[in-house]
């Protein structure tokens, strides 16, 4: 098996990306998913809470969709901002 990926695929993969983020109106970098990051807040994909942490390596490990189909709005929050992944949100107490 050729694991080998050449510098044109690894282009194209990265314009891929950056059309779906602005498709979607995000960017690579964006301000307002970093402060989504720093303050923590709830963002909501499919009906569901969850939280979005930076993964610097850009890894999924630790996501909660890994392994899973990812939502649209899930890759466009992992592309994000140099990486990040997606876990649940706590219920809210009553």
């Amino acid at each position: 098996m050729n694991t080998k990926v050449t510098r044109k695929q690894v282009e194209e993969a990265r314009n891929y990306l950056y059309n779906i983020n602005t498709q979607l109106g995000m960017t690579l970098y964006d301000p307002e998913l970093a402060e989504i990051i720093k303050n923590r807040e709830v963002v909501e994909i499919q009906g569901n809470r969850y939280h979005i942490e930076s993964s610097p390596l850009g890894t999924c490990d630790g996501c909660c969709f890994m392994g899973k189909q990812c939502p649209q709005r899930a890759v466009t929050y992992c592309t994000s901002n140099g990486g990040n992944i997606i876990v649940e949100a706590e219920p809210n107490k009553k």
